[in-house]
């Protein structure tokens, strides 16, 4: 039989966008799923009719009460899934039409026996029109142990979004779902999904774009400057991941995990302190080394610390030849010329 996949559409104030993510579910060339809309957006109601479809059967619509916040949210719709088989999208994404039939195809392997998880790669950009491929070139699916997953994810080596995977149900319950992680609205928290459910199995991923994720200026990932809300948040992820390595017995390799992720947050919070127009550039910098020594490299020792440390000055070498780049471009010099002439 096949098998019924759950899909958790959570909502915000985005009617536009919501009937393209919805569009996107109902175009799926694997029709046995069963999609949740919960809107958290109190003041307006989400319908058949104000999403432009007729009333179907698979699809149950949740209009609260009271405002849940974005996690309280993902976790109630999981807790509503009647398939084995979940997956979350947010209402400003989309899922490419075959996304549903390459995992059905892959779960008809042997190999896929002990997968808990399968996860695709994914295109980021504004208008999925131009970058949302619609045919794709038959690629092979790669089934990951533990280790060799836990690597390559945090080298970024494995492109995928942590949320937007079809996940065993009972496995994404037991490690709760989307997790808390820090003291305001937990980035990470998807990060760490993939990495928790492999406490009971491996993990599937393609390398095909089966997944769009839009960027736009209302998108907290592209307009936050809370500093403290991906440093507390990193700190939560370390706690689990550690839990993790010694629930799988992988604690050998917790060093190497631990200085892969303290790079992956460096970026990050980097690029969250060029976002605060509170501060001067030299106060950027002084609140980035500063803490990255105050916090990440004390946590490292040896190779690492090195390591760490290289990465923290090739990255603001970049970032400042880039500004310098972008300052000497023929296109500033026409727009510095056309503000003086004004």
């Amino acid at each position: 039989m096949e098998p019924l996949i759950s899909i958790g559409l959570s909502t915000f104030n985005r009617p536009r966008f919501l009937k393209e993510a919805v569009s996107s579910v109902l175009k799926q060339s694997f029709q046995n799923f069963e999609l949740i809309i919960s809107n958290d957006y109190i003041q307006t109601p989400v319908t058949f009719k104000s999403l432009g479809i007729k009333k179907d059967n698979r699809i149950l619509i949740l209009n609260q009460k009271k405002n849940l916040g974005e996690l309280n949210n993902l976790n109630y719709m999981l807790s509503l899934a009647e398939g084995d088989w979940f997956l979350w999208l947010a209402d400003d994404d989309l899922l490419h039409p075959d996304f549903l039939s390459i995992f059905y195809n892959t779960y008809k392997k042997k190999e896929f026996s002990n997968a808990v998880g399968f996860f695709s790669n994914f295109i980021s950009a504004k208008i999925p029109e131009k970058k949302f491929p619609v045919a794709l070139s038959p690629k092979k699916p790669t089934f990951y142990n533990q280790k060799d997953f836990l690597i390559l994810y945090t080298l970024k080596k494995i492109n995928l979004i942590g949320c937007y995977g079809v996940m065993r149900k009972k496995y994404l319950q037991r490690i709760g779902g989307m997790l808390q992680l820090g003291n305001s609205f937990s980035p990470y928290s998807d990060t760490l999904v993939p990495i928790m459910l492999l406490k009971y199995g491996n993990i599937c991923w393609i390398n095909q774009p089966l997944v769009f994720l839009r960027t736009h200026k209302d998108s907290l990932s592209c307009k936050s400057f809370d500093f403290s809300a991906y440093t507390s948040a990193s700190d939560d992820f370390l706690k689990h991941l550690n839990e993790t390595l010694s629930a799988t017995t992988l604690d050998h390799i917790s060093v190497l995990l631990c200085s892969n992720m303290l790079k992956w947050f460096a970026a990050d919070e980097w690029a969250v302190i060029n976002r605060d127009p509170s501060l001067s550039i030299h106060l950027k910098l002084k609140k980035f080394i500063s803490h990255q020594f105050r916090i990440h490299i004390i946590k490292l020792s040896g190779f690492y610390l090195f390591k760490h440390v290289l990465f923290i000055f090739h990255l603001l070498l970049r970032y400042y030849l880039r500004v310098i780049f972008n300052f000497f471009s023929p296109k500033s010099f026409f727009n510095e010329f056309r503000k003086y002439y004004k």
